[in-house]
């Protein structure tokens, strides 16, 4: 079907999901994407994307076949229990915004208008909004967010983001939560993707990791795998925040 393989029609189909979103072209997305789904045999993707185009209906519709293929494309790389780990560590509330150490330290390194990826996102607080996306959009950067699994919210986290790289790429509490070496590696892979080739990406390691056991000193040398420069840009005794510049280009996924 259109000359493509499984993995370009999920990346086809999810830009026309996210095309269905707007107005003027919307339908027409709906409708290509439902004749698609159709002639892969997802009949309830056709369903979905079918119902999209109907006033009313369309957007819950719509939301629940970006939850859903944002959960498949995710299942590709990381296993249920993986997926349910991280997507459980989610923090809407607390230290937030300007209240955080890498959104804080992001805001400081900003240029006016540069692009930034909000890599794990998490879901969004009671209000619909993500406040390190807030504060660093207030400080004058245009950012995506992008995540996986249940902490998706289709219009506010863009689930075709990491086909494109960006200025910063920022990771706030992310590395922490990987419940294993490989699903580290995995993660870094994407991160280190879409930084651009002159930007960098602004990770932490908080002294109590959550899930991982991987100490900060085995985490600098894995770093160093994936980027040229790893610069320990936080105070002496403090938890490590690291910048990463020069992403390598050979991948190091085991």
């Amino acid at each position: 079907m259109l000359n493509m393989t499984d993995e370009e029609l999920d990346a086809f189909q999810l830009a026309l999901g996210a095309g269905g979103m707007t107005p003027g072209v919307g339908n027409f997305a709906d409708l290509a994407d439902a004749g698609i789904s159709l002639g892969r045999g997802d009949i309830l993707g056709a369903v979905l994307a079918g119902l999209s185009a109907v006033p009313i209906l369309g957007m819950a519709a719509g939301g629940a076949n970006a939850s859903r293929r944002a959960a498949k494309a995710a299942k590709a790389k990381f296993t249920p229990v993986e997926l349910e780990v991280a997507t459980a560590t989610s923090r809407p509330a607390g230290a937030i915004g300007g209240k955080a150490v890498v959104p804080k330290r992001v805001v400081e390194e900003l240029r006016e208008g540069e692009t930034v990826l909000n890599y794990g996102a998490g879901r969004t607080n009671k209000g619909g909004r993500i406040p390190h996306s807030d504060y660093i959009t207030e400080s004058g950067g245009k950012v995506t967010n992008y995540d996986f699994g249940t902490n998706v919210t289709p219009d506010v986290h863009d689930l075709t983001a990491l086909d494109r790289t960006y200025d910063t790429v920022m990771a706030s509490n992310v590395l922490n939560v990987q419940q294993s070496e490989g699903m580290l590696r995995r993660t870094l892979s994407e991160i280190r993707d879409s930084v651009n080739p002159s930007g960098k990406a602004i990770v932490n390691y908080p002294k109590s990791p959550r899930k991982s056991d991987i100490t900060p000193l085995n985490l600098e040398n894995i770093l160093k795998e994936y980027f040229g420069v790893v610069d320990r840009i936080s105070r002496s005794g403090k938890p490590p925040i690291f910048r990463l510049t020069s992403p390598k280009l050979t991948r190091s996924i085991r």
